[in-house]
């Protein structure tokens, strides 16, 4: 049949209170066809879509009601669904269950397992399954690291260092070798000591694949004592992460080809300075105040050590000089000239040397050789530490490692001083290179580096609760203990049950102190490298071997998951109160046998006082010069000489 004019409907839909069938689709409003995939399509830009309205108590009234019917409640102002078991919200918050998975109760209560939360987050699991499982990945998962190095810095400053420049050396020849870093030395991170927060580096890439391998990192904090931060590596994807810029204080190691100018200020009319990785100055006139560079920036004076690399190649030039160079702290003076170089040392080889010579010089002034030697095309490290009170040390290196004192200064108290100003005089060809500011300490913190750890790959448990309510951390293991952590747990205080009225078969223990005998107080290094599944803690540690404690007190043994054992530390502190009373119980009895045997010494020698008293009592003695007689009386004990001689009859 053909289709009602627009804007009409066919009857039957209108009419009659018996449900009535009809094919097709239906359109209400202006649209001009209706969709194919829409049975019934409304269109209106100011009237809407009202669904039945009812309360409550007439939404239940509807006898069974098809899934996925939608009313009005009226009493809860919320569209409501039927999803084949109960009325639930449309959008809500009172999400309808699914089994017995997820369920929300409308009043804020969540049950997962549940559809009657008790609490604001109701667990509830089937048997023998965990109800939480807290899963994270390992730092070193997530950046794709496989192994690091525990590294030990000591500060025997007496006070914090902060943003302090430390140096590691790392044996990356070996590694290298051993498939285990890149081969240059790109994946080498340096973490703090949360295993997790990346601190500024940099690479000596001279050094990189050699057995000793320089790795600066500026470490935010440093205590007094020690501290352990990390080297990471691993990683054959990782790009280099190291700059010198953000590690130091002031720093350019010349790569490239062109100078920074936002460094340095370049002097140099006869264009003999060039950068190719390193600074080159070219051979040219024997002439100070010509040639040379000098930082932009200055400081303020504190305790700061300027350190530089220099080569050369010692190059025959006009009368008998080769080659002479001066660098180091500049006053804040532009221009360069070595007279400017408030701590500078001068390199310089005449044609009758072999080598050249270090000499210190204080704002143009000599102040002798140093006794020290650079032999050509070597490249040597000169350092000159910046004095806070005053002056400066003047040094030189092979290494950078061992340094040899070349000169103490009390010199000038300046400040501010120029980063770095160098002034060349003649000859070449020479080069400058690493040239860096960093701060420094007296005593400077040292390093020492750990057993190397391989790192975990796999998602692991942070927080995981098994079917029976123990909890791991860390660990999905927790065995028979109510909460097992694997790792180094603190607290700020805590008590253990003991009541008496809850113990019964209560005895006092004997002989410990003997038992102690056979005990060990130690110190120890855990095997973090072997065992890092653990989570054992690194540093010296202080305590007792469990293997000992069991063959004398077996009840304070326990056993994890694997069978290694462990201590009752609290049970321990039992049997040490025992045996100081032990002890005491002997002192005590000592100390009675001692104080008796003094009261009868002192009978003893009260008695033969008395005797040898006696005996002195009408004892005659002579003057041996004048011969005159004495006679002696004891009278209560008391002493007494009366001149003339004895009783006859005594």
């Amino acid at each position: 049949s053909s289709a009602p004019p627009l804007g009409n409907l066919y009857q039957p839909v209108n009419v009659g209170p018996t449900p009535q069938v009809k094919a097709g689709s239906l359109g209400i409003g202006s649209m001009s066809s209706v969709t194919s995939t829409a049975i019934l399509q409304l269109d209106s830009n100011s009237k809407g879509f009202l669904l039945p309205r009812m309360t409550t108590t007439e939404r239940d009234a509807i006898s069974n009601p098809s899934t996925g019917l939608l009313v009005y409640n009226t009493t809860q102002n919320k569209i409501n669904r039927w999803d084949g078991t109960e009325w639930g919200e449309v959008g809500g918050v009172g999400w309808a269950a699914t089994s017995t998975d997820i369920y929300n109760t409308n009043t804020g209560k969540v049950g997962i397992g549940t559809t009657t939360p008790a609490s604001l987050l109701t667990l509830q699991s089937g048997s023998g399954v965990s109800p939480v499982k807290v899963e994270v990945p390992p730092f070193s998962s997530s950046l794709g690291y496989n192994y690091r190095v525990p590294v030990t810095i000591t500060n025997s400053t007496g006070q914090t260092l902060t943003n302090h420049q430390v140096l590691i050396v790392l044996n990356t020849q070996s590694l290298i070798s051993g498939g285990k870093m890149q081969s240059g030395c790109a994946d080498i991170r340096v973490v703090d000591s949360d295993g997790s927060t990346f601190i500024d580096h940099w690479v000596d890439d001279k050094t990189c694949n050699s057995s000793a391998t320089h790795v600066w990192t500026e470490v935010p904090s440093i205590s007094t004592g020690t501290k352990i931060i990390y080297i990471y590596y691993g990683n054959p994807s990782a790009s280099s992460a190291s700059n010198g810029d953000n590690t130091f204080v002031f720093f350019d190691n010349f790569t490239g080809t062109t100078i920074d100018t936002n460094k340095w200020v370049e002097v140099d009319p006869g264009l003999r300075i060039s950068q190719n990785n390193e600074l080159i100055i070219g051979s040219g006139p024997a002439l100070w105040a010509n040639t040379g560079i000098y930082s932009v920036n200055s400081t303020a004076r504190s305790s700061l050590a300027l350190q530089w690399n220099y080569k050369t190649t010692m190059t025959v030039i006009s009368g008998s000089y080769y080659e002479c160079t001066m660098a180091g702290w500049q006053d804040t003076t532009n221009g360069v000239n070595y007279q400017n170089l408030i701590y500078g040392h001068q390199l310089c080889r005449i044609s009758s040397q072999v080598a050249v010579d270090i000499t210190m010089y204080e704002d143009g002034t000599s102040k002798g050789d140093s006794g020290l030697d650079d032999n050509a095309s070597t490249w040597y490290k000169h350092r000159i530490v910046l004095k806070s009170a005053g002056g400066a040390t003047y040094a030189r290196s092979t290494d950078g490692l061992t340094w040899t004192q070349a000169y103490d200064s009390v010199y000038s108290t300046e400040t501010p001083l120029k980063y770095f100003g160098l002034d060349h005089y003649g000859g070449g060809i020479m080069s400058i290179d690493d040239v860096f500011v960093r701060k420094f300490a007296s005593p400077d913190p040292t390093t020492a580096n750990g057993t190397e750890e391989t790192l975990p790959q796999n998602v692991t448990s942070a927080l995981y609760i098994n079917s029976t309510g123990n909890v791991g951390i860390g660990t999905t293991s927790p065995g028979n203990y109510r909460l097992y952590v694997n790792g180094a747990a603190f607290s700020t205080g805590g008590w253990q049950l003991s009541d008496m009225r809850l113990k019964e078969n209560i005895k006092e223990l004997a002989n410990v102190s003997e038992k102690l005998d056979n005990v060990r107080g130690v110190e120890y290094s855990w095997k973090t490298g072997e065992y890092s599944d653990k989570g054992l803690p690194q540093g010296k540690q202080i305590g007792v071997l469990a293997q000992e404690i069991e063959t004398q007190f077996p009840e304070l043994i326990n056993y994890d998951n694997e069978g290694y054992k462990s201590v009752s530390y609290s049970g321990l502190s039992a049997v040490l109160v025992q045996a100081f009373k032990e002890i005491k119980t002997r002192m005590d009895k000592v100390e009675s046998l001692v104080s008796s045997g003094f009261a009868e010494f002192q009978k003893i020698t009260s008695k033969v006082i008395e005797v040898e008293i006696a005996r002195l009592n009408n004892l005659e003695f002579k003057d041996k010069t004048t011969g005159k007689a004495f006679c002696a009386f004891v009278d209560n004990a008391k002493f007494e000489l009366k001149a003339g001689s004895c009783p006859a009859d005594n």
